[in-house]
């Protein structure tokens, strides 16, 4: 991992990037605790700092359960997830991280 260009200067904010398309249809229900868990140290630890949660490759299905995960998880967490299928994964994440930074497999230079 590289250092930060300015490490003297504190985060002020953070995108969390999760790539899903690993994720199996069995595998969803336990996920739900730690849709929870993730949302409470969120909201708790973090609460200005979180300012996107980009959701890379969701199967097809993940659409229909992710509005029933996010009854689980705070509004204002949920407000910030962001889904993003293949197709426009790379322009989506451009406006929120610079080239350099985004994973090779969606398009970038890291």
């Amino acid at each position: 991992m590289r250092d930060r260009p300015l490490p003297l200067e504190p985060v002020t904010k953070a995108i969390c990037l999760v790539d899903t398309s690993s994720i199996y249809l069995h595998q969803v229900w336990n996920l739900r605790d730690l849709a929870q868990d993730i949302s409470g140290m969120v909201a708790t630890c973090y609460p200005e700092t979180i300012d996107r949660i980009l959701v890379c490759n969701p199967p097809l299905y993940f659409a229909k359960i992710w509005s029933l995960l996010k009854n689980f998880v705070d509004p204002v967490t949920a407000e910030k997830i962001v889904m993003l299928n293949s197709t426009d994964a790379y322009s989506t994440l451009n406006k929120y991280i610079h080239h350099d930074d985004i994973p090779a497999q969606f398009g970038g230079a890291f």
